[in-house]
């Protein structure tokens, strides 16, 4: 079966659940013959238990968790952004979260997954738009992890630096 890129207990980013933990890796059939598989297990109440086929997860986009280094550089293309622009509402943090991960992902510094769909927000698909805003919410719990700071202090702090309302 071969060696896994992230073993069982690691943290690791999901691009649709965002920060979790792998539970174990596993060896399962689940109709397509015997794999290694990742496991997780999602929420507390729910108990789902997730499997990715190991082969796959970088494919996919499992990743480690952004660095703390890699989280402050992210937070550099914020300073950089005049103060006093288009101020946005609350509700279209999505937006603003994907504009700034634009910036990053063309400095090389930002994971591509995070801008997934940004094309589509702009067209004003509503449930598309729902989905990045769920990865806006879990790049900002990712930056907000890296840098040891609550989500929402982080949230404030980048709509004080491009200068939109909070």
């Amino acid at each position: 079966m071969g060696t896994t890129p992230f073993r069982a207990g690691e943290l690791v980013s999901h691009p649709l659940y965002g920060l979790c933990r792998i539970q174990q890796v596993e060896t399962a059939n689940l109709g397509d013959g015997r794999r290694l598989y990742y496991t997780f297990r999602i929420g507390s109440r729910l108990k789902a238990k997730v499997f990715v086929q190991a082969d796959e997860a970088r494919r996919i986009g499992i990743r480690y968790p952004l660095t703390k280094v890699q989280a402050q550089q992210i937070l550099k293309v914020v300073e950089a952004e005049s103060p006093g622009g288009d101020a946005r509402m609350p509700e279209d943090y999505a937006g603003t979260m994907a504009d700034l991960l634009r910036k990053a992902l063309s400095q090389g510094i930002a994971p591509s997954e995070h801008t997934a769909g940004e094309a589509s927000f702009r067209e004003g698909r509503r449930h598309e738009q729902a989905a990045l805003a769920r990865a806006a919410e879990r790049a900002t719990d990712e930056l907000a992890f890296a840098l040891h700071e609550s989500p929402v202090a982080l949230k404030k702090r980048i709509y004080k630096r491009t200068g939109r309302r909070h």
